[in-house]
């Protein structure tokens, strides 16, 4: 079949041809069109993987093993490896989320708070409002649950003033309903913490 920019496949106006006799701009756009559609079948991987992670959270099963839920995190962590390599830091930190939600679906948040630190080392990319929110909130959530509430405490505030004014309002509501429910679980917190 003739290309659009051919003349019945004689040189039409771009009038360059391939080695293969094909007009160069059909090479060029086959090359871009590969390229798409191979970057979309690896992001699609990655959110495979990554909502594989997710699956312990979304569906709770006390009689997963330890072994078990570790190759639920290590799909979270291996979809991050692979949106890294393909520069979507953003689609890495919804890997990384689902990957500690294994872990705090059996309230596991040594294990959590460690993925939360290794999602930590990516955030300067992450650019997803929701992504920096749930980011901030995972943290706190896992300190607030080990009771580390100073630190829960700092890493609220360190959220919303990260998420300031921007975006849709949840990851604010949420920051700051974790803020409140640490200022009233700890006394020497709420006695000397204001609440926003």
């Amino acid at each position: 079949t003739p290309h659009r920019y051919s003349l019945s496949g004689n040189t039409g106006a771009l009038g360059h041809r391939s080695c293969s006799g094909a007009p160069v701009a059909d090479a060029v756009a086959d090359k871009h069109r590969r390229h798409g559609i191979q970057q979309q079948g690896v992001q699609e991987r990655v959110r495979v993987l990554g909502l594989r992670a997710s699956w312990p959270f979304a569906f709770p099963d006390e009689t997963l093993t330890d072994d078990q839920l570790a190759s639920f995190a290590e799909a979270g962590r291996e979809a991050a490896g692979i949106a890294m390599r393909i520069g979507k830091p953003d689609l890495a930190s919804f890997a990384l989320d689902n990957a500690q939600g294994a872990w705090s679906s059996v309230g596991n948040y040594r294990e959590a708070l460690s993925l939360w630190h290794e999602r930590a080392e990516i955030m300067d990319g992450v650019t997803d409002i929701i992504e920096i929110g749930d980011f901030y909130g995972m943290g706190s959530w896992g300190y607030y649950e080990t009771g580390r509430y100073p630190r829960a405490l700092e890493v609220t505030d360190e959220g919303l003033a990260a998420v300031g004014g921007r975006g849709p309002t949840h990851p604010r509501v949420a920051g700051r309903s974790s803020r409140r429910a640490t200022v009233l679980r700890e006394p020497r917190v709420r006695d000397g913490g204001a609440d926003p």
